[in-house]
């Protein structure tokens, strides 16, 4: 394993630079826990995450065979007592809870170095954070069963005197359990705080100038270094369901102190202003703006207030004119076409909706007839044809359309075919003139190329290919001949390292005659010679 020491990033053994950043890469060893039985009772099996304050190994409770989750505090951390303070911490406040969407903590122990270790449930499932990338953003019927079971978790463990502090949705995580394919389980209280251990052990666990947490989401209060309560968590699981209804989070910045500034001094944006794909009922965009107050007292009372907000919001967006179309899922087949081939009057406020309604059905019903009927009298005989032409043009175009489909998708088809099998297989045709069109470019178009990221990137043969374009149409400079040969050369050792000689010699002999490489090249080529087939 290799591993780049700018950005942290683990790479395999035949990377060279760093894909993101271009960094030489670094050949580490394999973790040392891994294979060791802690204390005798939990076997380490592999590293499944890595966080700030340690690692999470998956491993197996000896004896029973099942498998946990073992997280055990980095080594650079044991000298820190306010880190090992906040690691206490979260096994003290993950322990005296027992909630069916709380993860588990079930042991706590020492390994021989000194590192703190705690014993969790092993779950298997994805993160809030990965289903919102998929998703880019969601709807409220999806969201709804997800916070509430967020909101239960957090109740109870405010019932119990614990905040989490850290609510994120990286921190929520869904598993299959029975039916339920999301079942939520909050994890992380590395920095949750107990209510009643006192003020003195909050001030060393949280030293002024230190920001534990996750910026996006902390609530104003906490970036002031007042006392927080519950009401931080409700705050930061304003922010969280306002990420994954819109697609991001309401407060954005490229370094903390803007970001700071947005969380204490800034109203939080409306949903519709951040994400105008889809609408938002008045009762959502209400509950998301409580949530979000900068006043801790405005915000709702307790986690129970903010479930039953969410519920009354799915039922205002599931009737008719209340935002029914606050969510692409939740529209049916009829309602998209509907609004494709026709648009609907707004009734005036003295209007009764469900007549207004009921009208458009019937007007719909009587387009869809009169197409039926315009086809079918178009196929029959050829005299019936002409009366079918007396029909409105918008009649006639659907119902043609209708019946041209199954030829025009034929022709669609079988052109992507020809296409793909022109490009593909690159066939020799009789008239290249028009087919050349079809063919794949081999220009890739140099005046835009950024050859040195390429290098960066370690895309060494996308940069070769762009020298070599340059130096066929005779406008590669010196430097960039040189940069050519040392592509060259260091493609060749590569080989050379996986004992490919044949490619490494090959490589080698098309490095410039009259370059700064040629001495080089020269001297690789005669040791590998003798191991050439």
């Amino acid at each position: 394993m290799k591993l780049c020491f700018r950005c942290n990033a683990e790479f395999g053994d035949e990377e060279v630079l760093c894909p993101k950043d271009g960094t030489r890469l670094v050949l580490v060893g394999q973790d040392p826990l891994i294979g060791q039985v802690l204390e005798g009772r939990y076997r380490v099996e592999e590293v499944v995450g890595k966080g700030a304050m340690g690692v999470v190994y998956r491993a197996t409770q000896e004896f029973i065979g099942r498998k946990v989750a073992v997280k055990v505090m980095h080594s650079f951390h044991v000298a820190d007592k306010d880190a090992l303070k906040r690691f206490h911490q979260e096994a003290k406040a993950a322990s005296r809870l027992n909630h069916p969407h709380i993860v588990s903590v079930f042991d706590y122990g020492v390994i021989p170095g000194g590192q703190p270790y705690i014993v969790m449930d092993f779950l298997r499932g994805v993160t809030l954070t990965k289903l919102i990338k998929e998703r880019r953003f969601m709807g409220l019927a999806e969201a709804e069963p997800i916070f509430r079971q967020v909101c239960d978790a957090l109740e109870e463990a405010h019932r119990q005197g614990v905040i989490h502090r850290d609510v994120k949705p990286e921190n929520i995580v869904l598993t299959e359990r029975g039916q339920d394919k999301r079942f939520v389980q909050v994890v992380d209280f590395g920095i949750a705080k107990i209510v009643e251990i006192n003020s003195e052990t909050l001030t060393n666990l949280t030293k002024p100038g230190t920001i534990c947490g996750s910026p996006t989401y902390m609530s104003p209060e906490r970036f002031e270094g007042r006392a927080v309560d519950h009401h931080s968590d409700i705050y930061s699981l304003g922010v969280t369901l306002f990420e994954a209804l819109t697609g991001r989070a309401p407060f954005l910045s490229s370094n903390l102190q803007g970001l700071m500034s947005l969380h204490l001094t800034q109203p939080a944006p409306s949903l519709a202003s951040v994400n105008s794909e889809i609408g938002y009922s008045p009762r959502l965009e209400k509950l998301v703006a409580k949530a979000l107050a900068k006043d801790p007292n405005l915000r709702q009372r307790n986690m129970a207030e903010f479930a039953s907000e969410l519920k009354q919001a799915l039922k205002e967006t599931s009737e008719p004119g209340g935002g029914a179309h606050n969510s692409f899922a939740n529209l049916s087949l009829s309602t998209i076409t509907s609004n494709v081939f026709s648009t609907v009057s707004q009734p005036a406020a003295s209007e009764d909706v469900a007549k207004v309604f009921s009208e458009h059905v019937k007007d719909q019903a009587e387009k869809v007839k009169q197409r039926e009927e315009w086809r079918q009298s178009f196929q029959a005989a050829p005299k019936a044809r002409s009366s079918a032409w007396r029909a409105p043009l918008s009649v006639r175009l659907v119902a043609l359309l209708q019946i041209s489909f199954p030829y025009i998708a034929t022709i669609l088809i079988i052109g992507a075919l020809a296409v793909y099998t022109i490009r593909e297989k690159k066939l020799d045709l009789p008239n290249k003139s028009f087919w050349q069109q079809f063919l794949p470019r081999q220009d890739l178009g140099i005046g835009a190329v950024d050859t040195q990221k390429l290098i960066n990137q370690g895309k060494w043969g996308e940069a070769i290919a762009a020298f070599e374009q340059k130096r066929a149409r005779g406008s590669a400079s010196k430097a960039d001949l040189d940069e050519l040969d040392r592509l060259y050369v260091r493609l060749a050792k590569r080989e050379i390292s996986s004992k490919h000689y044949d490619k490494a010699y090959a490589l080698l002999g098309k490095v410039s005659a009259g370059g700064s490489q040629v001495n080089r090249a020269k001297s690789l080529r005669r040791r590998i010679k003798p191991l050439v087939k």
